[in-house]
């Protein structure tokens, strides 16, 4: 159980729910795709604990990911902004993952925040500017269109467009239904499962930028990315890194 914390301030809720959901979101789809929902996630999601509604809720998980990056990348933003606005574009799977961002620091669900726009003075340009990016990815997960990004150092300009690579491509692969996995048959073996959980584990090593200090963002994106490259732990998500980096020009 979550011990109810003091409520932060807006500044540091909107940074920790930002770094938590950009590490949380692959993290949240690899477990899906080991175990399937667990039972205490799975009353969250609203769905039965297993495989039967995973990719449904990998889908949904992958596309608030998607626009949460793209926004971080795309949008100057008043504090939770971000987060409120996602919220409310999410299916009910990507509000509870995206809502749990916050929840397990103990701090309120985005459910209780005010809506998008109703925040404070300045919300509505950038409210514009955000539905802009939720166009943006929407288009780019229809499509696979590679999307344009907006930052100047290279390194870091390469973490958010890897991150969305990778956000597009697991939404992509739970799209396409992958069958139920057998009793007594390791659906991890092989087959598109194993395509899922290793793109999410690989993605699970990609810098953060916005859990630097400005000033150290690219030198530290450049190094962690190295590290990342290193530390990649199957072939698949090897394969699937240096496919992403290739489509990019990195």
């Amino acid at each position: 159980m979550t011990t109810r914390r003091q409520d932060p301030a807006p500044e540091e809720r909107d940074r920790y729910v930002r770094i938590r959901a950009q590490q949380q979101g692959f993290t949240e789809v690899r477990s899906l795709a080991r175990r399937g929902a667990d039972p205490v996630s799975a009353v969250g999601y609203g769905c039965p604990p297993g495989f039967g509604h995973a990719a449904e809720v990998i889908a949904d998980v992958a596309a608030t990911h998607h626009l949460l990056i793209l926004a971080a990348c795309r949008v100057q933003a008043p504090p939770t902004l971000v987060e409120r606005f996602a919220w409310q574009c999410a299916g009910p799977a990507g509000r509870f993952w995206l809502s749990s961002c916050a929840t397990d620091y103990g701090w309120p669900p985005t459910a209780v925040l005010p809506p998008p726009g109703e925040g404070g003075p300045g919300e509505a340009a950038a409210v514009r500017a955000l539905e802009e990016a939720r166009r943006a990815s929407t288009a780019a997960l229809a499509s696979g269109e590679r999307l344009v990004l907006p930052v100047p150092l290279r390194p870091v300009r390469t973490a958010y467009a890897l991150a969305l690579a990778g956000a597009a491509e697991l939404h992509a692969l739970a799209r396409r239904e992958p069958p139920l996995p057998v009793d007594g048959e390791d659906h991890l073996a092989a087959g598109p499962w194993r395509r899922i959980e290793a793109v999410a584990d690989t993605c699970t090593r990609l810098p953060v930028p916005a859990d630097s200090p400005p000033g150290l963002r690219s030198a530290l994106a450049a190094f962690e990315m190295r590290f990342a490259t290193r530390n990649v732990r199957s072939a698949e998500g090897n394969e699937w890194l240096r496919a992403a980096r290739s489509r990019r020009g990195r």
